[in-house]
């Protein structure tokens, strides 16, 4: 799909995909949860920090971001996708099972 045509698509799209973002339960998103502004420090905690974005959004709605920055970091190649979104949803499904809020990925 060429770029016009790409993001005449996105337009399209964007006010159903809104309305279901809106649907979804809220909670406390980071806003810029890159995998740069997440950190490991060795005891398998993960810190988070810039929370300058931080607000209210879809549960959930952090983990586009920290799909796309290990891209546009360069780390990942484009046949690493499914991979990477694979564990991304299922370690952030296992989280919120683990606290209690189990959801179906979906």
């Amino acid at each position: 799909m060429q770029s016009c045509e790409s993001l005449a698509w996105l337009a399209g799209a964007a006010p159903a995909l809104l309305d279901r973002a809106e649907a979804l339960p809220h909670g406390l998103a980071h806003g810029d949860a890159s995998p740069t502004n997440l950190h490991e420090p060795g005891d398998g905690t993960v810190v988070a920090f810039d929370w300058s974005y931080g607000s209210l959004g879809p549960v959930g709605s952090d983990l586009g971001q920290l799909l796309a920055g290990r891209f546009d970091s360069g780390v990942a190649e484009p046949d690493d996708l499914p991979a990477i979104a694979e564990t991304i949803l299922d370690a952030f499904s296992g989280g919120l099972a683990d606290e209690g809020y189990p959801a179906p990925s979906e």
